[in-house]
């Protein structure tokens, strides 16, 4: 730790003289010249999209479906589909490349005008979006599996 806070010493904001002093970058404070550390937390936990939750598949692709099923389209993506679509970056994308697939089928099928297809979609993703933060709130997506035992 004598080391650690001799490091931390040469922060900018610890080697200001001011009476009382906390430096943004670091865990130390400067109390009238005299440093002295903050208890660090134990653990830090970085998360990326998926990591503690799937939530491509019990979140995005359960939300898609809502969407589609709340404006009256008679779409589901299942879990395969859903994991194919996945090759598509960005949701508005991923519901325009399978709706143009389908293009037999409603919404397409009746839309045709690029503009107002742009528009449905973004329509959609925005139900979408909402539908997924729903879950979110809810706390309705289960965690992977040894994810409550770890931050639990």
């Amino acid at each position: 730790m004598q080391s650690t806070l001799r490091t931390r010493a040469r922060c900018p904001a610890a080697q200001r003289s001011t009476a009382v002093q906390r430096c943004s970058h670091c865990s130390v404070t400067q109390k009238r010249g005299r440093l002295t550390a903050q208890a660090l937390p134990e653990a830090l936990l970085f998360d990326c999209d998926g990591v503690l939750v799937d939530t491509e598949r019990d979140g995005h692709r359960v939300s898609f479906n809502d969407a589609f099923k709340q404006s009256g389209l008679d779409h589901s993506w299942g879990e395969e589909l859903y994991g194919q679509l996945l090759e598509i970056g960005g949701g508005k994308e991923r519901m325009t490349k399978y709706f143009t697939d389908m293009e037999d089928q409603e919404p397409f099928k009746s839309t045709k005008d690029p503009d107002a297809r742009k528009t449905l979609v973004a329509g959609l993703h925005k139900l979408k979006t909402d539908l997924f933060m729903q879950l979110v709130e809810a706390g309705a997506m289960p965690l992977r599996p040894g994810v409550q035992r770890l931050v639990g």
